[in-house]
This record gives C-alpha cells, structure tokens and sequence, in this order.
C-alpha cells in the first residue's frame, strides 16, 4: 500500500490560515511497523530548514504540531538515541491536518545496520548522512493490487546549485546486497546514498519508464546531520 506524504488539496473557507495543525501518530522504524515511538522528538522546519515548531511524543506516539499554512515543510522525527529521520511534505490550508500512520517514523539501530550491511561496498557507507527508498510509479497493478516497481532508473544526490554530491547505489535482484556493478535500480527497486552533507539536496531520478525516453524527477531532501532520509516509497508519475 502506497502511503503518500500530507499534500490534500486545500479547503476553500472565508480566511485561509496562516498556521495549520499536523497531527498524527510517529511509529518505530518503518511505516508498516505498527509500533508507537514514545518519547520521540517531532520538529517542524521550513522548506528553508529553519525551525518551525517542535513537540515530543506521549506514550501513544501522537503529536500535534504547527506548521505554516500551504508551504513545504520537513517533519524530523528525532528517537531516543538523538538519530534523526527526515521526511518532506505540503502542509495545505486545512486548519487541522491528520496524517497517516506511519508517515513519519524513526529509524532505529538495528534498522541503520541493516542497511549499512546490506549496502557494504557502497562509497559513503558509515559516513556523513544517507537516504535510502525503493521506487514505483503512480498506476496500480491489477493482479498486486499495488504501484508496480520501476526498475530502469538511475538516482544521484545534488546540493542547491546543481553540483553532484553523490551517486546511488544499488542492490541485487532480492534486495539482500550492494551490486557493484548495477548502474540502473534493477529487481528490487532499492537504492541508497550514502555520506551526504546535512542540509538541502535535490534527489534526481532519471527513469524509463517507456522504450527509449529517459525522464527526470526532482524530489527536495533534509538531510539531518549523520541522519537519514528515508522514502518508501517515491511515487513518479507515469505521463504519456
């Protein structure tokens, strides 16, 4: 099940806010976990990366922040252990925002050494801050029920003027270890990116999604400092 970021289309009332309510429920380690994050640290920055708001979680994993009305803004969910998972989102102009579960979650050590294991050979590995995430395509299968895989897709991280950080990497048909020699996204969809610098970077997706046309995606990162990014998944749309 594709779980999309809080980008709703905006209420049309008398006077639009200048502040809107996030609220929601922060799980432990992936979307699909279940499990509330107590304690857990919810801090709300501008698309500038300047702090908004901040709130920490009960024992249900709820909160409820503010944020500026109808901008892009990024929620980092902070665990017990201060390690930071960000995500990216429009916050719309309905007064009281509720989120999915599982939109935000953090991204606990043995979730963080899965990975680094599994992307063992990568450059970066173990250094600096890292996104990782699996990418599909806005249509849903028939048969699955769900959005299918893209796999003809190469990712690379850039700063704000353009400039290369770094290039992804990639994973083997099960998803299980870093293929050194894979150039394009493959089986399992996966990528990571790993010792990135903390603050804004533009992830490019370049994909083929038809026979012979490439087509660029740009989605806006957070990275907090030796944190992560994390997208499961990014959904591109499939444009004729």
């Amino acid at each position: 099940m594709i779980s999309r970021w809080f980008l709703l289309t905006p209420l049309i009332i008398a006077c639009s806010p200048e502040v809107v309510a996030l609220q929601g429920i922060v799980t432990t380690d992936s979307p699909s976990s279940g499990e509330a994050a107590e304690g857990a640290l919810v801090r709300v920055l501008t698309g500038g990366g300047e702090q908004y708001a901040e709130q920490t979680t009960g024992a249900h994993g709820l909160f409820r922040v503010d944020a500026p009305a109808g901008e892009s803004v990024h929620l980092i969910a902070q665990d017990a252990d201060g390690f930071e998972s960000s995500f990216r989102g429009v916050s719309g102009m309905n007064p009281r925002l509720l989120l999915p579960p599982g939109t935000i979650h953090t991204f606990g050590d043995a979730v963080r050494t899965d990975w680094m294991t599994r992307m063992d050979g990568c450059e970066g590995v173990g250094e600096g801050a890292f996104t990782v995430g699996q990418i599909r395509v806005d249509l849903i299968d028939e048969t699955t029920g769900e959005a299918p895989i893209v796999r003809d897709a190469s990712v690379d991280v850039f700063n704000e003027f353009g400039e290369l950080v770094r290039t992804g990497c990639y994973l083997d048909a099960e998803g299980e270890s870093f293929d050194a020699d894979a150039t394009l996204l493959g089986e399992s969809g996966l990528f990571g990116v790993f010792g990135l610098p903390a603050g804004r970077m533009i992830l490019r997706i370049e994909a083929s999604l038809v026979a012979d046309e490439l087509r660029l995606y740009e989605f806006d990162l957070w990275m907090p400092e030796e944190g992560v990014a994390p997208r499961f998944p990014i959904v591109i749309p499939f444009e004729l």
